[in-house]
């Protein structure tokens, strides 16, 4: 069982011709119908396509330089744009870390919600914050501590009662000190 007749070639054929044929006839039809142009000799001819394909490579050009221009201006556009996003969050965290460095905690970091590292300034913040507290903590320990002795050396507290109260506080900061640095 063939899915092609035979007789498809023949029909394709016959039917290409056709169309062939009309196509040739209609514009035959048209180029005659149409007004007569001027007849150019040769050496016109030839001049005429020069200064054609000079025009068209000039305004190519032109074209292309001004696309290159165009192009050129945008990409520096956006990337300023997008390496003031970065280098301005960065230098802003590089500041608070020297902030951090010097014992400063209080101050917080704020970026714009458009700065790509929008996460990393609030864990940095998040890190002040906790190392602010625990320092905190230290801070009024230690101070306990000192009263602590002050109030065993002036008062006639057993030795034993004393040197336990102090090592209760000492585990206390060596506890909090542990929670800074792992």
């Amino acid at each position: 069982m063939q899915t092609i007749p035979k007789s498809y070639l023949n029909g394709f054929v016959v039917k290409s011709t056709l169309v062939f044929a009309t196509g040739a006839f209609l514009t035959t039809a048209a180029l005659s119908l149409a007004p007569p142009e001027r007849v150019l000799s040769y050496a016109d001819s030839f001049r005429l396509i020069s200064e054609l394909n000079r025009e068209l490579i000039a305004k190519s050009l032109t074209i292309f330089f001004l696309t290159f221009l165009f192009m050129l201006i945008g990409i520096i556009i956006l990337s300023l744009m997008y390496s003031h996003r970065v280098a301005g969050a960065v230098h802003k965290l590089g500041m608070h870390l020297r902030d951090i460095a010097s014992g400063d905690l209080s101050r917080t970091v704020r970026l714009r919600n458009s700065d790509v590292i929008h996460e990393l300034a609030a864990d940095l913040n998040d890190f002040s914050s906790l190392h602010s507290g625990l320092l905190t903590r230290i801070k009024l320990r230690t101070r306990e501590l000192e009263t602590a002795l002050k109030i065993a050396n002036h008062i006639n507290i057993p030795r034993r009662e004393a040197v336990r109260d102090i090592a209760e506080r000492i585990d206390e900061i060596r506890i909090l000190l542990n929670q800074i640095k792992p």
